[in-house]
């Protein structure tokens, strides 16, 4: 549900963004909304889409359009699959030796 109303939100700001576009001399929300996502898109964008299976073209545009409303959903879901409640389950063939032998 947050992950859709982040999703709308982004949508509605790049939709005002560009009505206000013939109105205005400098679109300065725009600029703003396209540098933004942008930076995001070069920094983490491509490469937590490319971690995650997506490919080039469709983390890009994707991360450029919706910018962390996209990208930060994957990066926490690519975390809590790396750690899984197994992976603290304690194991003897993983103890270290001299635990073994006490």
């Amino acid at each position: 549900m947050l992950r859709l109303i982040n999703h709308v939100s982004v949508g509605v700001l790049w939709f005002l963004a560009l009505k206000s576009l013939p109105t205005r001399k400098f679109p300065y929300l725009l600029c703003f909304l396209a540098g933004v996502h942008l930076g995001e898109t070069l920094v983490i964008g491509l490469r937590t889409g490319k971690r995650y299976g997506k490919g080039g073209m469709m983390s890009f545009c994707l991360s450029m359009a919706f910018g962390h409303a996209w990208w930060l959903p994957l990066h926490r879901q690519m975390k809590a699959e790396d750690l899984a409640a197994d992976d603290f389950l304690r194991r003897d063939d993983r103890c270290l030796m001299k635990e073994r032998t006490v």
